[in-house]
C-alpha cells in the first residue's frame, strides 16, 4: 500500500508481453515508487498498449535512477519504448539510457527511450504539489523503425520520447538521442528527438521546456500519401508554438527526409524560442509547427557539442564522439 524502492537488481532474458509488459517491471501503481541502479537486457516482444524494454507503465509518481535498458523490443500496441512504455504520473527519470532496437509495426507513442510521458499529479499523498515530469542526464543509442504504414497509423514515433501531450510544465535536459529513425507508409509525426509536445493546439500554451538536448540520429526519414500529415522534425516534430527551447542542436550531416504528400520538408535552423519569443506558426497549416534546432558545426561530434554548453562533467563523460554516464 506504500511507495518501495528497488536498487541494483538486473535482469537477462527473453519475455513475450501483451498489455503492461516490461523488460524489468510491467506497471508501477504506486505513488512514490523508486528504482535505482538497475537495468534489463531484454528481447521483448510485445502484442498489446504499454510496455518497455525496462519499464512497462506507471500510473503514479515514479523516480528512476541509473538506470538502462538494452536489448530488442518488437512493438504490437501502442505506447511503447525501449526504456519505458507510459508515465501517467509524475516521473523523475535521471541518469539513464536506452539502448534498445525497437521495431514498431504501425502503432502510435513509440520511442526508443519513452513512448508516452504525461503529467504528474497536483497532489503528493502528504498534499505537496507536483508539477510536471522531468527528463534529465540521459540519453538512447537505439534504433526505431516501421515496419510498414497505410497512410493513418504508425504515428508519433522518436529517437528518444514520441509524445508529451496535454503535459504542462514538463522539462527535458541535457539528453541526446543517437539512433536511426525510419517511419516509411506512417503518418506522422516522427523525429529524431521527440515527435509532439503539445495540447489540443499547437497555439495554446503548454510552458514545457526542452533545453541542450541533441539529435544525433544520422538518419530520419518518413514519408506518406497523406498531404495533410503532421509535421516532424529533428528535434520536435509537432510543438506547441509557446514551448521554451534553448541551446539544441542537430547532427550537422543528418540525412533528413519528411515526404509529405509528395512535398519534401527540409530542415532549417531555428533561433531560442520561449513563451514571449514563440516559435514561429502559419495558421493554414494546422498541425504544422516543428523544431529543427540548429546543425552544429560540421566537425562536431555529440560529445564536443556537450562539452560547449556545460554538460556536467561530473555526470557525462566527454571523452568519445557520444556522451556516457559516469
Amino acid at each position: 500500500g506504500g511507495a518501495s524502492t528497488v536498487d541494483n537488481c538486473h535482469v537477462k532474458g527473453t519475455v513475450m508481453g501483451h498489455y503492461l509488459s516490461g523488460g524489468f517491471a510491467g506497471a508501477v501503481a504506486v505513488d512514490g515508487m523508486e528504482i535505482t541502479n538497475s537495468s534489463a537486457d531484454v528481447a521483448l516482444t510485445t502484442f498489446k498498449d504499454y510496455c518497455g524494454g525496462f519499464l512497462g507503465y506507471a500510473n503514479k509518481g515514479i523516480k528512476l535512477t541509473g538506470c538502462h535498458a538494452s536489448g530488442t523490443l518488437t512493438t504490437g500496441g501502442n505506447y511503447q519504448g525501449g526504456f519505458v512504455g507510459a508515465c501517467q504520473g509524475e516521473a523523475v527519470i535521471k541518469k539513464c539510457y536506452s539502448s534498445v532496437n525497437v521495431t514498431n509495426q504501425t502503432n502510435t507513442h513509440v520511442g526508443v527511450f519513452i513512448g508516452n510521458l504525461g503529467k504528474g499529479y497536483t497532489t503528493c499523498n502528504d498534499g505537496t504539489s507536483l508539477g510536471g515530469s522531468l527528463v534529465e542526464d540521459c540519453y538512447a543509442t537505439g534504433s526505431l523503425k516501421v515496419t510498414a504504414g497505410n497512410g493513418n497509423s504508425g504515428r508519433m514515433n522518436a529517437g528518444f520520447i514520441a509524445i508529451l501531450e496535454n503535459t504542462p510544465d514538463c522539462i527535458v535536459r541535457r539528453c541526446y538521442s543517437a539512433g536511426d529513425v525510419s517511419a516509411i507508409g506512417a503518418n506522422g509525426p516522427i523525429s529524431g528527438f521527440i515527435a509532439m509536445i503539445k495540447m489540443a493546439k499547437v497555439t495554446e500554451a503548454m510552458n514545457c521546456t526542452v533545453e541542450q538536448c541533441l539529435a544525433w540520429n544520422k538518419k530520419v526519414e518518413t514519408s506518406t500519401t497523406n498531404a495533410t500529415t503532421w509535421s516532424s522534425g529533428a528535434i520536435v516534430g509537432v510543438s506547441s508554438n509557446t514551448n521554451t527551447y534553448t541551446d539544441c542542436y542537430r547532427r550537422a550531416d543528418m540525412e533528413y527526409s519528411e515526404n509529405c504528400g509528395g512535398t519534401e520538408y527540409p530542415l532549417f535552423d531555428q533561433e531560442n524560442s520561449s513563451p514571449t519569443s514563440p516559435l514561429a506558426y502559419d495558421p493554414a497549416m494546422v498541425n504544422k509547427c516543428p523544431y529543427h534546432g540548429k546543425a552544429a558545426p560540421a566537425d562536431a561530434t555529440c560529445s564536443s557539442v556537450a562539452k560547449s554548453l556545460n554538460w556536467p562533467e561530473s555526470v557525462w563523460d566527454l571523452s568519445g564522439d557520444l556522451p556516457k554516464l559516469k
